[in-house]
């Protein structure tokens, strides 16, 4: 049965509603007449207790059969648009849904399975763009997802498992070039990365070890010369660090946890001070 959009009626579905009502009815008469003198004989108040067990056994079938059956369902807007529809069996989402924004305009469409997201998904932006796409395994995203900008060049890609992101992952500015590159692993950046100005150029590169910045870490400036190389310990730069003006070295500096705690301007005045092999 479907409802008008200015119904007040938020759902419709495909059911057995009236067979339901018929049978209740049926088992509300046989139960009456049951407690009824004359249908009663005489018998004692635990007799008519089975009475009326025997009278529900009527409706445990129906019951079973309503629980069962798939039905379709649409939930609306208060505007009386259509908010989402799909199939449902019992309490669970099964097979194919759409979502939609409060204008009518597509928001997401997929599967269910047993209630669970499953298989390939998209969403979209309100301009009808696609916003990502990929796969879910029960209710979790796997294998190659993307992710794109509103005006629809993509964002993001890669890969997830068990809806954490693994192995190698792009990013892109919104003029399509790409921003970061790298690897992931349970969700956390891993090995070796490298960031870029917008303009292609290499911002700073670097390898992480469970989503820290660790090792040593170059820099670069806008037109891809080097400014710094820096040594990192739990994301923190923490060793030495060495500065660069026009790709020419003017000076080294040591720090732990972030602050700077010492500087040479000259070759000479740190080896006084610290050894060469420090700097591996």
């Amino acid at each position: 049965m479907n409802y008008p959009p200015n119904s007040n009626k938020k759902t419709s579905v495909r059911d057995c509603s009236d067979i339901l009502f018929a049978a209740s009815s049926f088992a509300a008469k046989r139960y009456s007449e049951k407690l009824d003198p004359k249908f009663d004989g005489g018998k004692r108040p635990y007799q008519r207790i089975l009475n009326f067990l025997s009278v529900c056994m009527y409706l445990l079938p129906l019951l079973v059969f309503a629980s069962q059956e798939e039905v379709y369902l649409k939930e609306y807007f208060d505007n009386g648009q259509v908010k989402s529809e799909g199939w449902k069996k019992g309490t669970q989402k099964i097979r194919y849904w759409k979502y939609y924004y409060a204008d009518g305009t597509l928001k997401e469409e997929g599967h269910f399975k047993n209630g669970l997201k499953e298989n390939y998904w998209k969403s979209y932006f309100e301009n009808g763009r696609l916003k990502n796409e990929g796969s879910y395994s029960y209710n979790q995203k796997n294998n190659y997802w993307k992710s794109y900008f509103q005006n629809g060049k993509l964002k993001e890609e890669g890969r997830y498992v068990q809806n954490k992101k693994d192995l190698y992952w792009l990013y892109y500015f919104e003029n399509g070039t790409i921003k970061e590159r790298g690897f992931y692993k349970n969700n956390l950046r891993e090995q070796f990365w490298v960031f870029f100005h917008q303009n292609k150029t290499k911002k700073e590169e670097g390898h992480y070890l469970n989503g820290l910045k660790t090792k040593w870490w170059v820099f670069y400036n806008s037109v891809g010369e080097v400014q710094k190389k820096c040594q990192f310990v739990d994301d923190k730069c923490s060793g030495y660090c060495l500065v660069y003006e026009n790709e020419k070295l003017v000076k080294a500096e040591k720090y732990v946890n972030d602050k700077k705690v010492n500087e040479w301007t000259s070759y000479s005045s740190f080896r006084k001070e610290n050894k060469l092999s420090d700097l591996k």
